[in-house]
């Protein structure tokens, strides 16, 4: 995701590129990471070459960008695949995570919670919606 756009971010100001190099840097706001970097090189690329009024016009819109995820076991089926959720939640069977792109609205979490029995479910997707909610200060924009 970072390699892959980072020229067309810097040299053409491309906000989907530059949006993807976002959407990069989020997957370290996984629990298990918790937003330490992994790699100082890329931070201090994105830092010094991204134009910063295009990365401000991308944090207004947070579904470009933001993608939040949870480790959860056998989850129902039935639960948040319903056109109310945007296409924003979904389950990935495979490496068993519930995810959400964007912002998770409270409706949305509530309606989520209706429909689970299990408390690990039910903590699984609070713990969704707190990392959802999670932002970057406008003013740590360099």
């Amino acid at each position: 995701m970072f390699y892959e756009n980072i020229i067309g971010a810097v040299v053409e100001n491309d906000p989907q590129k530059t949006a993807a190099i976002l959407r990069a840097f989020e997957f370290s706001k996984y629990p298990q990471n918790r937003y330490l970097l992994t790699n100082g090189f890329e931070a201090a690329i994105a830092i010094d070459f991204l134009n910063k009024d295009v990365v401000q016009m991308i944090l207004q819109k947070p579904e470009l960008f933001d993608f939040n995820l949870v480790a959860v076991e056998g989850w129902p089926q039935h639960v948040g695949v319903r056109a109310e959720f945007g296409g924003h939640f979904r389950y990935d069977a495979e490496n068993k995570h519930i995810i959400y792109e964007g912002v998770m609205d409270v409706k949305e979490r509530d309606a989520l919670l209706a429909n689970l029995d299990k408390e690990e479910h039910r903590l699984a997707v609070q713990r969704l919606f707190e990392q959802s909610e999670l932002r970057p200060f406008p003013d740590m924009i360099l």
